[in-house]
């Protein structure tokens, strides 16, 4: 670590104060106290964590927020709902497609907020051993989008509404809200690399265990601020993974580690390092992201034809000729935004120059050290209070995947080994890629508040003379 531990320090007050925190991109509604901290917990101190009792507060924290973070078991079966309903759908206007999910929920990232990401493949689109990235026309792709969102927009009560078509993003999704469970969902058609995404994510969380807690606080971190969709030029989940990844990759070389600090504390430490290295170590102008090398100098490195004038620079692991970063082009605002949380958590100094005192005072009267960057949002829990009801209501759903598939991972504790249904034919619950792929993780990770778009797509349809929710759909161009 490149801080010095002497000026790591805080002081801890006793009840936090309830209050409503705005932010650019949305006002957000914290609650009364931070739900991940356990309250009587005893710490265990040992020699080491005894002489940097803030790194220890710091890995303690991290830890509780993990558990937190996890989804409920009732979260994720109200997933698995919203995936039959959507099979259920899809085979109504695509009757030889087959439902794929990928992302957060298939690798345990999701935040309770999280969108449910899925892909829809019609027959002889989804051989992931030969994928094209760009796999069919963008044109037929949109076409295949109005299609579908035209079946979710019946008259009278729908399952789904709040429905946008995104056809400005290089794929174009398909964005729309399940009514009953609030699960959001991300459709996008015929395009191939998520669930091969999704297979190269399960294998270097395995690699590197600490990496989930990073991933799961930066997300949250990034959704709070409005800096986490790339069709608004946010870092999506995919390219903020491959930069956790080539910070692994790249951590011996770039900073001076403490084994005794990293063994004790590799969360805390990790996590302060990495926004360390957000911020403080990277020239991102010269040199691009790689997860196999780190970095590559990017001065005449082109990709699909063009060169990327923006700040942040990815080059995809499963296919280095495309660059998953230029979409960030809001990434001076999150670095930025990086560089602010660091100040906040190691240089006292700076907390009354930068926090704004409602924070500061919620940090510190909480005993929270996340709570500096990060806020706890009462919609999370009502989230978690509608899922349980959910469940009370209605059947257990039916997609799974088989037992063996699902691991855990050190360092991320489950609350229920409940499968995910990856792929989804007729009959069929296998994984989506071969057979041989055995490297899955547990639904979990969870919480975080969700901040309002920087647009706002309500419907202006209302509802209909009865009281139900009458859907409309938006076109994003």
């Amino acid at each position: 670590m490149d801080i010095n531990l002497d000026e790591f320090q805080s002081d801890y007050y006793d009840e936090p104060r309830k209050q409503t925190v705005k932010s650019g991109e949305g006002v957000f509604q914290p609650t009364s106290s931070v739900p991940w901290k356990k309250r009587g917990k005893k710490a265990k101190f040992t020699k080491i964590s005894s002489r940097y009792p803030l790194l220890k507060s710091l890995q303690d924290e991290i830890t509780d927020y993990m558990e937190y973070a996890n989804l409920t078991p009732e979260e994720n079966r109200a997933r698995l709902r919203v995936l039959d309903d959507l099979k259920e759908l899809v085979h109504r206007v695509f009757p030889e497609a087959d439902v794929h999910v990928f992302g957060s929920f298939a690798t345990n990232l999701s935040l309770p907020t999280s969108d449910l990401d899925v892909v829809i493949l019609q027959q002889g689109s989804s051989d992931t051993a030969h994928f094209d990235y760009m796999a069919g026309n963008k044109a037929d792709k949109i076409d295949l989008m109005d299609q579908l969102a035209a079946t979710m927009v019946p008259t009278g009560f729908s399952t789904y509404h709040a429905i946008q078509k995104i056809t400005r993003a290089k794929v174009p999704v398909l964005k729309t809200v399940h009514f009953s469970t609030g699960v959001k969902l991300d459709i996008s058609f015929n395009t191939t690399n998520g669930p091969a995404h999704t297979d190269m994510v399960r294998r270097y969380l395995l690699k590197y265990p600490v990496a989930r807690s990073i991933i799961t606080l930066m997300k949250h971190f990034l959704l709070q601020r409005g800096l986490n969709e790339p069709y608004t030029g946010g870092l999506g989940g995919y390219a903020l993974t491959c930069m956790v990844v080539s910070f692994f990759t790249t951590y011996d070389s770039v900073f001076s580690p403490d084994p005794q600090l990293l063994d004790e504390f590799p969360d805390a430490v990790y996590f302060l390092d990495f926004l360390d290295f957000v911020a403080h170590k990277v020239d991102f102008w010269k040199v691009g992201i790689s997860v196999k090398t780190g970095f590559f100098p990017r001065r005449g490195r082109v990709f699909d034809g063009q060169v990327n004038n923006n700040m942040l620079c990815i080059e995809d692991p499963q296919r280095p000729s495309s660059d998953i970063g230029s979409a960030a082009y809001a990434f001076d605002r999150i670095r930025s935004a990086v560089d602010n949380a660091y100040s906040l958590i190691v240089k006292p100094s700076m907390r009354s120059v930068v926090v704004p005192r409602q924070m500061e005072r919620r940090g510190i009267r909480t005993g929270s050290i996340l709570t500096r960057v990060l806020f706890a949002d009462s919609r999370v829990e009502a989230m978690r209070v509608k899922c349980v009801s959910v469940d009370t209501l209605t059947a257990p759903p039916s997609c799974s995947i088989p037992a063996s598939a699902a691991v855990s991972v050190q360092g991320s504790p489950s609350r229920e080994e409940t499968p995910v249904a990856l792929v989804m034919h007729d009959g069929d619950t296998s994984d989506s890629n071969d057979s041989t792929q055995s490297e899955s993780s547990t639904v979990g990770q969870s919480p975080s508040p969700t901040p309002a778009p920087e647009e706002v797509y309500e419907l202006s349809s209302g509802t209909d003379d009865e009281g139900h929710w009458s859907p409309g759909v938006i076109d994003i161009d």
